[in-house]
């Protein structure tokens, strides 16, 4: 740039042009929105699958009993139905039943994102819409 304006270096605010980013955000990360695009998790899959056969699962479980299951809680939490008429105790006891059958030594993770920015917030956003729902305080009796 300084090697195509040095005939007209007196008529140019070097420290002016500058002054803003020469490169715009990749248009592969971002949306016209601006927020980050999702991610294609199926392509993932398709490429994890094949390494991991089911036979190879069965041997690893032969092998050892330390496995430990790392599930996604929210997840989770849309693979039973829940009944109208239980309570948030009944339907905590149904999830502790569930992993207990499930999984050997089971860890729910559950995503938590505090007030502060977050890797996250472009998805909130999108999902949401910009609407936020009610905070809401459950006991064990609520139904």
């Amino acid at each position: 740039m300084v090697t195509v304006t040095n005939g007209l270096s007196d008529e140019l605010d070097l420290p002016s042009v500058f002054e803003y980013e020469l490169s715009c955000p990749p248009a592969a990360l971002f949306d016209p929105s601006g927020l980050l695009r999702e991610s294609d998790k199926a392509k993932l899959t398709d490429a994890l699958v094949p390494a991991a056969s089911q036979e190879s699962e069965k041997d690893i479980v032969d092998e050892t009993s330390d496995i430990e299951y790392v599930l996604d809680g929210g997840s989770l939490l849309h693979r039973i139905p829940w009944r109208r008429s239980d309570t948030f105790a009944a339907i905590g006891q149904i999830y502790v039943e569930y992993v207990q059958r499930m999984y050997m030594k089971p860890r729910i993770v559950f995503d938590g994102y505090n007030d502060g920015p977050s890797t996250k917030d472009a998805t909130h956003l999108r999902r949401s819409c910009g609407v936020i729902g009610p905070t809401i305080r459950f006991n064990p009796e609520m139904v």
